[in-house]
C-alpha cells in the first residue's frame, strides 16, 4: 500500500534537505529519497517529531547513515518551524538532536543557532594521528606531490576536516 508524505525542501549554505514531520525513514528509504534522479534529490533527510516539546530532529545522510548533528540542517529546521508558526519570529526557541538541546533564533533576515564548543582533541574528532592534544594547522602531503595542505580536524559533535587554501 502506498502512502502520501508531505515534505518541504530547504537549503542552507549550499546543502539541501527534505524535511518530513513525524516520518522516520529506514536507511534504504533515505538513500532512495536523496537520489537526485530517482528521488526527491537532497544532501540529507530531516525528520521532525513535532509531537514532542521541544521538537526532536533526526537527520539521515545521503548514504543512509544517521548523523549526530548537522549545522546546515539545523538552520533549515529553525527557518521551517518559524515559517510554520511553531517558533515566533525573533524569539529564542530550541530543538533536540540526539539528547542535545540546540537553541536558536529566526528573524526575517537570518537564522542563528548555538553549536557545540569546538573540540580539536584527536580522540574526540576522531582522527588517527601522533598528535595528542589537538590536530590544528598540520601539514599533510597532497596526492604524493611536493605540495602540502594545511589541515585541521575539529568536532562540533560531528567530525570536520578543514583544509586551508592560500
Amino acid at each position: 500500500m502506498k502512502r502520501t508524505l508531505s515534505f518541504a525542501k530547504c537549503q542552507a549554505n549550499g546543502n539541501d534537505f527534505a524535511i518530513f514531520e513525524n516520518f522516520q525513514p529506514t536507511p534504504a528509504q533515505a538513500i532512495q529519497l536523496c537520489h537526485r534522479q530517482k528521488g526527491i534529490g537532497a544532501d540529507g533527510i530531516i525528520s521532525l517529531d513535532t509531537n514532542k516539546s521541544p521538537v526532536e530532529m533526526r537527520i539521515w545522510n545521503i548514504n543512509g547513515d544517521e548523523a549526530t548533528m548537522c549545522g546546515n540542517g539545523t538552520l533549515c529546521v529553525f527557518r521551517y518551524l518559524q515559517n510554520k508558526g511553531t517558533f515566533q519570529l525573533d524569539k529564542q526557541a530550541e530543538i533536540v538532536i540526539h539528547n542535545h538541546t540546540i537553541k536558536g533564533t529566526a528573524s526575517m533576515e537570518y537564522v542563528e543557532i548555538g553549536l557545540a564548543q569546538a573540540d580539536f582533541a584527536p580522540a574526540n574528532v576522531p582522527i588517527k594521528t601522533t598528535a595528542t592534544d589537538r590536530f590544528l594547522n598540520e601539514y599533510l602531503p597532497y596526492r604524493g606531490q611536493d605540495k602540502q595542505l594545511k589541515v585541521s580536524a575539529i568536532s562540533l559533535r560531528n567530525p570536520h576536516c578543514v583544509v586551508l587554501l592560500s
